[in-house]
């Protein structure tokens, strides 16, 4: 039986939901019945990169909306996935609300293809409600973003570079939803973070960019 979606209520100023959609930024159980298809294999994740050691990753499926009148048929896909969703309900003081549904697990190597096979699965599956389907997938370890988007032939459209942060988007042709970064569309975006002074630090890969920070 579907598991109910469990709901909050959070009040934000309206500035936050803007920087929200402007910022470039599983139970495993649930997914493992999608079939891995031809695009995960074409594009592999962070543990398949083969550009460092890492045994388990952190992995996010977010969908938004600010269509209510799409939440229940947003909602049934959702429940059929299997997997137990948790729901956000956002609202500035002009009373304007988005709605965020957020599932998160922790995944190992052999699980990559089928977790970006859910990942194209969802994103079909609701393309016609007027909802943006994000992915993230986060190791405990630095990657160069460099070397893994050269490796997997993505087009790089944008770098931004700070103390201890690089972030890179960019373009993938098997990758299904695309977003603006100025006037280029890009649907992945890969983000390293240092800590200071220490070679440790954490890669977050997401598709089509970040939506929250790490």
């Amino acid at each position: 039986m579907p598991k109910k979606l469990k709901t909050k209520h959070i009040y934000l100023i309206s500035g936050i939901l803007l920087v929200i959609f402007l910022s470039l930024i599983i139970s495993l159980t649930g997914f493992r019945h999608y079939n891995q298809d031809s695009r995960a294999q074409e594009l592999p994740l962070l543990l398949n990169s083969g550009l460092f050691d890492c045994q388990q990753a952190t992995i996010k499926y977010i969908l938004w909306t600010e269509e209510s009148g799409k939440l229940s048929e947003i909602e049934e896909v959702l429940e059929s996935s299997g997997l137990a969703w948790h729901k956000q309900v956002l609202s500035d003081f002009s009373g304007k609300k988005a709605y965020k549904y957020l599932n998160k697990a922790i995944i190992e190597k052999e699980d990559e293809g089928r977790a970006l096979a859910f990942y194209n699965k969802l994103s079909e599956r609701t393309s016609d409600l007027k909802v943006r389907v994000y992915f993230e997938e986060k190791v405990d370890a630095v990657l160069e973003p460099n070397c893994y988007l050269e490796k997997n032939k993505v087009k790089i459209v944008q770098t931004v570079q700070m103390p201890g942060i690089i972030s890179l988007c960019g373009f993938h042709y098997d990758l299904p939803l695309t977003v603006k970064a100025g006037r280029k569309n890009i649907n992945i975006q890969l983000v390293t973070k240092n800590e200071a002074g220490s070679n440790r630090g954490k890669t977050v890969l997401a598709f089509p960019a970040l939506l929250e920070e790490f």
